[in-house]
């Protein structure tokens, strides 16, 4: 009770409180609880790497994700910020970027439930040892009304991150992988589960997908790769009736891929999109800025023909060239009744969300 009246008290008193929604929001089923804590505390609220479910994206908080980049609107918000409250959240290296990000004038307030948590990025002023959802309510309870002016920079801050998901950097290849990830979005209005791999191309799910439903997101908090077949098999298995799609690039899906075998012997009908560039592109990336496109070592691939390879496996299958050719393919892939892969040919320049692949 100690430390909930003093959560209380900080975040009353505070100018611009931030809310970091982790891990814990989506394993306590605390998404409706964080969602009443935000609109008591008048607070704006970050997703952590790959939480993106934690909170409804279309909501007024709701002012992005916190993983690999960060756009101009969400530094600004970040450097307003006076109060931070890691809401089940361990605070892990991508969501603190390499746990340099909170400051020393923050007042940190941790919600989580492992002690060993604490302290491991920086010893919070305030540390509530409970279940998500039971801390949110309880600090919201104790809370006074919010001032008018945090409502408006909430709101003004959620506007910028609409403009920022709407906003498509110019395609350089024949597809363009933002009105991909959009036209999954617009057809996946029920129950659905979105897996992806590690990868430079998650970039595009993250930031034009809209997560507006709980537990509706599975990818990895570590960079392995060969994450998202496997993981959109157990998706299914345990929600037989959500709709499961899964985002792969070709070097993850050569690593796991075959799980598409057990889909089908077992009549799972997940549907794969396979973002083929020919390349490990998160590495090329890296190369590419260090030494040129000259020195390139172990990074460019020779793809076999995905579409073929799932037909090989007893699986519907798609070859998308052009932009206009996916909703249709995605359309047919969504109404067959069993497993079915898409086999999206993308252009290694197009290498991320956050723009092309610079000389």
């Amino acid at each position: 009770e100690a430390a909930i009246a003093k959560a209380a008290g900080i975040i009353a008193g505070a100018k611009r409180p931030l809310v970091i929604a982790g891990e814990m929001v989506t394993y306590h089923g605390a998404q409706g609880s964080l969602a009443r804590f935000a609109a008591a505390a008048g607070a704006g609220v970050f997703a952590s790497f790959r939480r993106q479910d934690s909170y409804d994206n279309d909501g007024p908080a709701y002012i992005g994700h916190l993983g690999f980049g960060r756009a101009p609107f969400q530094r600004q918000a970040w450097d307003d910020c006076d109060v931070v409250i890691a809401a089940g959240s361990r605070l892990d290296a991508i969501t603190t970027e390499d746990y340099g990000l909170l400051r020393d004038d923050q007042t940190l307030i941790q919600i989580h439930a492992d002690p060993a948590v604490f302290g491991k990025t920086r010893e919070p002023e305030v540390a509530i040892l409970a279940d998500t959802a039971v801390a949110l309510d309880a600090i919201a309870a104790a809370l006074p009304p919010p001032a008018n002016d945090r409502a408006e920079w909430c709101a003004e801050a959620h506007a910028d991150f609409l403009r920022f998901r709407e906003e498509t950097p110019k395609a350089l290849g024949a597809v363009d992988v933002s009105r991909i990830v959009k036209a999954v979005g617009e057809r996946l209005s029920g129950d659905h589960v979105i897996t992806n791999d590690a990868g430079n191309f998650s970039s595009w799910v993250h930031r034009y997908f809209p997560y507006r439903r709980p537990n509706s997101q599975a990818g990895p908090e570590a960079g392995a790769m060969g994450a998202a077949v496997p993981a959109a098999v157990a998706a299914k298995l345990a929600r037989p009736e959500a709709e499961v799609v899964a985002f792969v690039g070709d070097g993850g899906f050569m690593m796991t891929g075959q799980e598409l075998l057990t889909a089908a012997q077992h009549g799972l009908a997940i549907k794969v999109i396979v973002g083929d560039n020919s390349a490990y592109a998160t590495i090329l990336a890296h190369q590419h800025r260090a030494h040129g496109a000259e020195a390139y070592h172990g990074v460019e691939l020779r793809s076999p023909d995905f579409a073929a390879l799932g037909r090989a496996y007893g699986v519907a299958a798609w070859t998308v060239e052009q932009t206009a050719e996916f909703p249709a393919a995605f359309d047919e892939a969504l109404a067959h009744d069993g497993p079915a892969l898409i086999h999206l040919k993308t252009d290694i320049r197009d290498i991320s969300a956050f723009g092309p692949l610079k000389d």
